[in-house]
């Protein structure tokens, strides 16, 4: 679990902006209704809603993913996976994990 103590103008930026660098290691984004958080490009958690961001405790993400270097190497694209090889993806703004089917 980690706190992000964002003060007035930080948490305006991510909510107008949709886009806030926090603390050098954080990436926190609003895409579609979702909260994302990304920790240095290896670990993505997002989460329903700005509170359950700000607390960012990983238990009340709705997905957790970190980075693979293989499925990233397989698209050409940098790639989050969870434990078992599923893709996380957007689809109408909604997170998504999809299984990757590495033989095609």
């Amino acid at each position: 679990m980690y706190k992000f103590d964002l003060t007035r103008h930080e948490l305006g930026v991510l909510i107008l902006d949709g886009h806030y660098e926090y603390n050098n290691h954080w990436v926190l984004e609003k895409i579609g209704d979702y909260y994302e958080a990304t920790y240095d490009g290896l670990y993505k958690h997002i989460f329903i809603s700005l509170e359950d961001l700000l607390i960012c405790d990983y238990n009340k993400a709705i997905i957790n993913v970190e980075y693979s270097e293989k499925a990233s190497d397989f698209f050409g694209e940098e790639t989050f996976t969870d434990e078992n090889d599923n893709m996380l993806c957007y689809i109408d703004n909604k997170p998504k994990l999809v299984k990757i089917n590495y033989s095609n």
